[in-house]
């Protein structure tokens, strides 16, 4: 990975990702590969179908939450889409959907703010980043939360 590792950082730069995600991304990278030079995994294959699953069975058992696991395999998904539009891999050996532990409810959801706008039928959501999303609901809901508080 030492002579990927710019090429990678610089691949998710142009691509618009964050500086966050970038080091998340490449810190994530780089742990697969320590763990692939220490268990003697032909590391001159930069990412296999065999390594990946030995990697995610290892953080299965080493008790990663569901959503770091999740998370590592997510960053591995963008690093092999690197790979293939580079050509430095010939086919894709992750499959984002088949390959998650299983989906982290709530993840990325930092809080709910307690006021609800019934004239409008919403509420406030702050996720990661600080973003505030809008969701909008049936007026049918509010009223009736409205009803019970």
């Amino acid at each position: 990975m030492n002579e990927l590792s710019p090429a990678f950082r610089r691949w998710l730069f142009e691509e618009g990702r964050a500086e966050k995600t970038i080091e998340s991304y490449v810190g994530d990278v780089v742990a697969f590969q320590k763990y692939l030079g220490e268990k003697a995994v032909d590391i001159s294959q930069p990412l296999s179908r065999f390594a990946f699953v030995r990697y995610k069975q290892h953080l299965v058992d080493e008790h990663f939450a569901l959503a770091t696991t999740n998370k590592k395999i997510n960053s591995l998904k963008v690093y092999k889409d690197f790979l293939l539009q580079k050509d430095w891999v010939e086919e894709a050996y992750t499959q984002l959907k088949k390959d998650q532990v299983k989906i982290a409810a709530g993840s990325g959801l930092v809080g709910i703010r307690q006021d609800i706008d019934f004239l409008t039928s919403s509420l406030l959501v702050l996720g990661k980043g600080g973003k505030v999303r809008e969701i909008r609901s049936r007026s049918e809901l509010a009223f009736y939360h409205f009803k019970r508080a």
